[in-house]
């Protein structure tokens, strides 16, 4: 779970969250305001919750990336398996936690490796639908898979997803939906995009600028597969753990650290 100054909505969604999977990775990407202490508060007396501080703010796509590394390092240390699920929701509360086990339930019916929920979009001004379509269609033009809404934020996939997207994900700024929905398409995964979701409320916020890095990022994925351009994955670690740390539950318990371990054990600890 990526956030970013979502105080007023993070801890509710965390709380709901939790009655539906086995444990939280939550990534606070920098935040200014109080969601940082608020989680920190939220984690006493949890078990099978961390959160990872990210001392800069890097976007969405880095913020996933960090995630992403800390469930690599889990499913390399074989504390999770590759057929568990990793499960991707924003902290804003536009998306409903209670959707988790019908996403899960509706994977492991037609044996998909991803699912990307489709958002009902009707409430959206007609210029966000439109940017939505466009971003929609470049994903499936270079992907090979019919996206209808690949900026959604909730995703389930497999773990066993994970080493082959991270070797060619970049995690810059904002490009994350279109780099996750080409990279695992051309990889050959089984990809739906056909689970209605419903949302809370509509969030404006991305920009028109914002839509045509996103569609440079998807060409650059694009390019990155076809050329084959892997990334060092030990260069990729040192790149996430830069003013990074972890904090585990009992670290949650003393409010009086900002950090849990050092910053140079936290690429490691994670895994990338």
């Amino acid at each position: 779970m990526p956030q970013f100054n979502e105080g007023q909505t993070v801890v509710r969604v965390l709380d709901e969250a939790r009655n539906y999977v086995d444990a939280i990775v939550v990534v606070d990407d920098g935040s200014t305001d109080e969601s940082y202490r608020l989680i920190k508060e939220w984690m006493q007396g949890k078990d099978n919750v961390s959160m990872i501080r990210l001392e800069k703010n890097r976007g969405m796509s880095g913020a996933l990336l960090a995630g992403f590394c800390r469930v690599h390092g889990l499913l390399e240390s074989g504390a999770i398996d590759p057929d568990d699920l990793v499960i991707n929701i924003d902290s804003d509360g536009q998306h409903r936690p209670d959707e988790i086990p019908a996403a899960v339930e509706f994977l492991k019916r037609h044996g998909y490796d991803i699912v990307l929920a489709r958002r009902d979009l009707s409430g959206y001004p007609r210029f966000k639908r439109v940017g939505n379509w466009g971003l929609s269609l470049w994903a499936s033009l270079l992907g090979g898979v019919r996206y209808h809404d690949v900026e959604c934020g909730f995703r389930v996939m497999r773990a066993a997803v994970l080493p082959h997207l991270l070797k060619y994900f970049t995690g810059l700024r904002y490009g994350c939906a279109q780099e996750i929905g080409i990279i695992t398409a051309l990889l050959g995964f089984q990809i739906s995009n056909d689970l209605p979701a419903r949302i809370n409320y509509y969030r404006a916020g991305a920009r028109m600028r914002d839509g045509l890095v996103n569609l440079a990022m998807g060409l650059f994925a694009f390019l990155r597969v076809k050329l084959g351009i892997t990334n060092n994955l030990y260069v990729l670690s040192r790149r996430v753990s830069i003013g990074t740390f972890m904090l585990e539950p009992a670290a949650a318990l003393d409010s009086s650290s900002d950090s849990a371990r050092p910053r140079e054990a936290a690429g490691a600890a994670m895994g990338c």
